[in-house]
């Protein structure tokens, strides 16, 4: 990761630049703290946080024991060289503990050319970014109201390709994908046996066709009792044609949708915040939202950081 670096084509991005489009706000990178894996894994560690966000996943350094010990006394002494003392009530310290138990993460997995993975993590009116981009890990302070725009930016610019949102039964498509393995023309066939018409069939296997980037966004909220995962993940993919989305839809009394479509900034930052409404809409009333409904938008009262329980403050 090299802070101030451009992204690359549209669906790549290296966190080292302003990486918003024309609508959006832009992210400086010129105030991360930036850390190695082992300085990660090593301030994690001091802190008594056993599990980093997995999106991070900083890998645990030293084979033994006293191994392990030097690595964590010269590391320490480095960080505190740069001020950055885990051990004391500094901003690493506090942000890592935030990320460790917000009251609401949103997390990014996005493979294009390399594994980048990012967490932006939130709780009332603090909230931290966080993005992993080959052997470094890269913290950054943002608004609360403009996290989900802060992630979402990693991606670069979205240019949705042609066409209408296709839906699928998620059981249709299961049983089809199993049928016909790895042919395409073959699951086209398939769809259709099963009830779609031919130009949504190959709309939706389209979508799949010479994928050479693709993203993932999960969210998950704090409960009394942990975490709490929401209960789908919206995928995003690349191709020759423009960018898709791909995300399952719950109806009552109903098969679950698969469904696939063209997206754009605006349309994604909507449906992550649908997703954290969902998310945040669990079994355990407590974690009902408020009046600014949850939304990640600051149009809406509130922000990220709004709903009832979000913050322990």
């Amino acid at each position: 990761m090299t802070v101030g670096r451009g992204p690359g084509r549209g669906t790549g991005s290296s966190t080292g630049s302003s990486t918003g489009s024309s609508t959006g706000v832009g992210t400086d990178w010129s105030r991360a703290t930036v850390l190695t894996l082992v300085e990660a894994d090593v301030a994690f560690d001091v802190l008594g946080i056993d599990t980093p966000p997995a999106a991070l996943d900083p890998p645990h350094h030293g084979r033994s024991l006293p191994e392990r010990a030097r690595i964590v006394s010269g590391t320490v002494d480095r960080l505190r060289a740069r001020g950055l003392d885990p051990g004391r009530d500094t901003d690493l310290a506090r942000d890592l503990h935030l990320l460790a138990r917000p009251a609401l993460s949103l997390d990014l997995l996005h493979r294009y050319r390399a594994l980048l993975g990012a967490v932006v993590a939130v709780d009332g009116a603090d909230a931290v970014l966080a993005v992993r981009h080959e052997d470094e890990i890269a913290l950054l302070r943002v608004p609360p109201d403009r996290a989900a725009e802060a992630l979402v930016d990693l991606l670069g610019p979205l240019t949705p390709a042609s066409g209408s949102t296709v839906r699928v039964p998620a059981r249709v498509l299961s049983e089809a994908v199993r049928d016909a393995g790895d042919d395409a023309d073959r699951l086209v066939v398939e769809l259709m046996r099963r009830g779609m018409t031919g130009t949504a069939a190959r709309a939706l296997v389209a979508t799949n066709d010479d994928v050479d980037a693709l993203a993932q966004i999960g969210a998950n909220v704090r409960t009394p009792t942990g975490q709490r995962r929401g209960p789908y993940v919206l995928t995003v993919q690349h191709n020759a044609a423009g960018h898709h989305r791909q995300r399952l839809r719950a109806r009552p009394g109903e098969d679950d949708v698969v469904e696939a479509g063209p997206i754009d900034r605006a349309r994604l930052l909507f449906e992550v915040d649908e997703l954290v409404a969902t998310t945040l809409d669990g079994p355990d009333p407590r974690y009902r939202r408020g009046a600014g409904r949850g939304s990640t938008r600051p149009a809406d009262a509130g922000g990220i950081g709004s709903w009832t329980g979000a913050s322990t403050r």
